[in-house]
């Protein structure tokens, strides 16, 4: 299997067997249930009301996953931890340049 190498080539992927046009991954989240960790106070402790950390994924158009990141806390929503990791990337990219 020969791996997509632009943007264009994604997207079609995802146009052809999802009928998404102009996508180039998914992305999803979800808040893992966890043991309340010794002397954590309420940082682990999320708004559904349980000690989680969150996981946060992101396939190609093959259900191939091409980011994983888990172990934020889960006070964190998934939305503050999706755009906290976008906005750090991106100002690490204007610091480097």
């Amino acid at each position: 299997m020969q791996v997509p190498t632009t943007e264009e080539e994604i997207a079609e992927v995802f146009e052809r067997r999802w009928q998404l046009p102009h996508c180039i991954a998914a992305l999803d989240g979800k808040h893992i249930r966890i043991t309340k960790p010794f002397q954590s106070g309420s940082d682990y402790f999320n708004c559904k009301g349980f000690f989680s950390v969150v996981l946060l994924a992101l396939v190609d158009g093959h259900c191939n996953f091409v980011y994983i990141d888990v172990g934020a806390q889960g006070r964190m929503s998934i939305r503050m931890h999706i755009f906290g990791i976008t906005s750090r990337k991106r100002n690490t990219a204007r610091a480097s340049s």
